[in-house]
This record gives C-alpha cells, structure tokens and sequence, in this order.
C-alpha cells in the first residue's frame, strides 16, 4: 500500500534488510533473530518518521528506499554483536536530502459515499476467491469508536484520523510513534497511515494475503508473518498466532509477547544492548495461503476476532 500509507514501503525496505541473512539458520525465537529484525525495523522507522508523508505535498524518495542497493547499505551498518542506539541513526543513512514540501495541490471531487458496516475500530479481512482473485482490505476510524461521534441520523462513527499526524513534530503521538514534518498538519493534507495490506507474489503466481490492524504495529506484524512463512517454513496458522515482538524506532524498545524467548534468552537480547519490555501486541491478523495444489489456507489471530471462511 503506498503513501499516505507508510506500510508497503517500511516492510518492503526491512525484508530487502533481512534479505541478506540466513534466518532461517538462526531459527525462529533465537535472541539474534530478534536482534536482527529489531535492528532492521530501527533503521526502516527512522525513515518511516523523516520521509513518509502525504505525496501531494512531499516529494517522497520511495524508489531509493525500497531498492535493493539501499537495504544492502543499512544491512551493513547492522552490528551483529550490539544494539544501536535509535538517536544515532541518521535517516537516508546521509544519502538522500530531507523531504521538501510542496504547495497545496488543487482538490479533488469527493468520492461518493460507500454503503458499508463500519468496525468500532481497524478491521482488516482477506479474500481470494475461485479464480485466484484477491483483496487484502484494512480499514480504520483509528481508537477506539474513533472520535467518539456519530453524524446525526446515520449511525457512522467519525474517525479520530488527526492524531496520525504529527500534531508536534518530534513528540509521540497515541501510539508512542514519533514522527517528522512531512507528517505535520495543513489545509487538504491525508495524514500517514500504518496501514498494510499485502499481497505477496512468488513466480509470479499469488502466494499470500495477509494484513492485520494495530496502529504501527500493523507494519511489524505483517512482516513478522511473512518471515514465519516464507523462512521459518510456518503455515499460515502457526504465522499468525507465534509470539511476535515489535520496535518502532522512537521509544528506543523491544516490545516482547511472552512465549517468544525464556528468560535466559531475554537476557542474552538485553546483552546486547536491547532494552526489553513484555508486552501483548494488540493486533489481529488475517491471511491466506495458496498452496502448490492451489487449495487455501486460511487463519485468524487468536489475539483478536475473525475466523477463515470459504464456500
């Protein structure tokens, strides 16, 4: 999903990170696993914060940061033996010049109203049907029951979207996540979103459908269910339910569900340098799978509501 989305561009710029290790030799819950995709998602949200914004009004190097070449640069600034320290990080790793804001462009028509039922909240379903026809769909009013007020006579619940923007840059916003001016507020401006819904592609034959809700976590917990498929040779429904851990640059933190390291291993990761904190990611992920036979797969978070259905 592209920009005002922030999600498809971060989670494409931390797996071409992790592209260049073996994690699958590492293994699933090992303290240098988490290290190295703690380290990943550092670097790629130190670029979310500076760089991701409304295109209408920056000018956002999204090619630069989801290349290959870019990722094999920050792969190499990865120490294996330590963690680094979130305020050190430049972001662009010094290569590409901070965003420039443009004008407010012209607007467009509304769009006409969708007769759809609203959530209370993020709601993420994915679909594939017969033909191999696919919708991986997030939608959101952001917090809970959104702003809290419904338009008269309607019944739709009105979103609480501001706080996606950087109401101050450089300070947190409900969701602890810091981000820059590409995100400040303007007239006609969409704030950033964390939204991913994916589809991912393998020989060119779809492969697997997958988003979840959660705020900033969403964008962890997508690529961490992609990584339990594809190099941890999970199905979908040990993808979705494995204890996850998430990090978002700014708190400097490992937020770990429990079940994912023991204690000693805890230490191990606080060893090198991470500072951890037991959490339970609120995020509900829902994702299909298509097989080699062309049968689906498919699996819903144990932490949240849903259930795979087909016909």
């Amino acid at each position: 999903m592209p920009p005002p989305s922030s999600g498809g561009a971060v989670i494409i710029e931390m797996l071409n990170i992790l592209e260049e290790y073996d994690l699958r030799m590492l293994g699933f819950g090992d303290p240098a696993t988490v290290h190295l995709m703690a380290e990943a998602i550092r670097l790629a949200f130190a670029d979310r914060a500076t760089f991701m914004g409304d295109p209408a009004f920056n000018s956002i190097p999204l090619e630069f940061l989801t290349s290959k070449q870019y990722a094999k640069q920050l792969g190499k600034s990865i120490d294996h033996g330590h963690a680094r320290n979130s305020r050190t990080i430049t972001p662009g790793n010094g290569l590409i010049p901070l965003p420039q804001s443009r004008t407010r462009p012209e607007p467009s028509p509304a769009p006409a109203p969708a007769k759809t039922k609203e959530g209370m909240h993020t709601t993420h379903l994915s679909v594939v049907d017969a033909r191999g026809g696919a919708v991986s769909l997030t939608q959101t009013v952001n917090t809970l029951f959104g702003s809290c007020v419904v338009a008269c006579g309607t019944g739709v619940v009105m979103n609480n979207e501001m706080d996606d923007f950087a109401a101050a840059p450089g300070e947190p916003n409900a969701y602890g996540l810091v981000q820059g001016e590409a995100n400040a507020i303007a007239p006609g401006k969409v704030p950033l979103s964390s939204m991913s819904p994916t589809l991912v592609f393998k020989d060119g034959r779809l492969f697997m459908v997958i988003g979840s809700p959660g705020g900033p976590r969403i964008i962890t917990t997508v690529m961490e269910v992609i990584v339990n498929v594809i190099d941890f040779d999970m199905d979908i429904g040990e993808a979705v339910s494995a204890p996850r851990f998430h990090h978002q640059w700014l708190p400097d933190q490992v937020y770990l569900e429990s079940g994912l390291l023991s204690f000693r291993q805890k230490l191990m990761l606080k060893g090198l340098g991470h500072k951890v904190k037991n959490y339970i990611l609120p995020c509900n992920a829902q994702g299909i799978v298509i097989m080699p036979d062309h049968t689906l797969q498919g699996a819903s978070d144990p932490r949240g509501i849903g259930k795979p259905e087909g016909y």
